[in-house]
């Protein structure tokens, strides 16, 4: 379990309905553990932590896949042996002219 002495694990969402925690770890290091089930007001603080570096959530990412392997991504993600799935979608099928052009600026 990652997690600094005194820190607050925060499960969000539903889960598996029953897991396994390391009590005497979280009774040691004095950890707090509270669950949210709805994402009122957690996505704005969530996103300064990324867009602030404190927050690294590549790690997250467990499984990438291209898009032809599309149904392997979503029995990953089914069956819950990935905690993110990552499906990249490639431009290999374009002409080079469309590939070389910049993208157009989101606004």
């Amino acid at each position: 379990m990652v997690g600094a002495p005194q820190s607050i694990l925060v499960t969000v969402g539903r889960g598996k309905p029953e897991v396994t925690l390391p009590m005497t770890l979280v009774t040691v290091k004095e950890m707090d553990i509270r669950g949210i089930f709805r994402y009122a007001n957690c996505y704005p603080v969530a996103l300064s932590l990324v867009a602030c570096g404190r927050v690294d959530v590549r790690p997250l990412i467990t499984h990438r896949f291209t898009l032809r392997q599309v149904e392997d991504a979503f029995h990953a993600a089914k069956e819950g042996v990935a905690i993110k799935v990552m499906i990249r979608v490639q431009q290999e099928n374009f002409p080079t002219a469309v590939q070389d052009q910049a993208a157009p600026a989101l606004v």
